[in-house]
């Protein structure tokens, strides 16, 4: 084992110093920045609002005496809906139980993947994007 021990140490140190090199090159390479947080290059008026209403359905768990499993509770979910009318498109987006929106109101956003990110009152927030189709001239 004498003989050995000075190898270990090499291998060992060289070991050290390649995970120290890679380090450092991966440490160089920059993520991309985020995207500029202030633009907002979508503009559009909201034409309608609307109610969405879903009813989910939650049996009895675990079943009664008799394996009947009827009789459990139903949940109602409201959000709002709005159409946002853009020159090139028209989008509808899903919002909470509050209406933010009303008819008539002018909107600026972005759309990342399916969400768009509206600017209200000096702070943005997240709707869905339920549709989205061209506006037909």
């Amino acid at each position: 084992m004498g003989a050995r021990a000075p190898v270990l140490r090499r291998l060992r140190s060289s070991a050290a110093g390649t995970v120290f090199c890679v380090l450092i090159v991966a440490s160089s390479f920059r993520a991309a920045p985020p995207p500029s947080g202030t633009a907002y290059p979508e503009k559009g008026t909201v034409v309608s609002v609307r109610v969405d209403e879903t009813i989910e359905y939650a049996p009895i768990t675990p079943p009664d005496s008799k394996g009947r499993t009827h009789g459990g509770e139903a949940f109602v979910h409201r959000n709002q809906i709005y159409r946002v009318q853009t020159p090139n498109e028209v989008y509808e987006l899903e919002g909470g139980r509050r209406a933010d929106l009303i008819v008539g109101d002018t909107v600026e956003f972005r759309v990342r993947k399916n969400t768009a990110e509206i600017r209200l009152d000096g702070s943005t927030k997240k709707y869905r994007i339920v549709s989205r189709s061209s506006v037909i001239k």
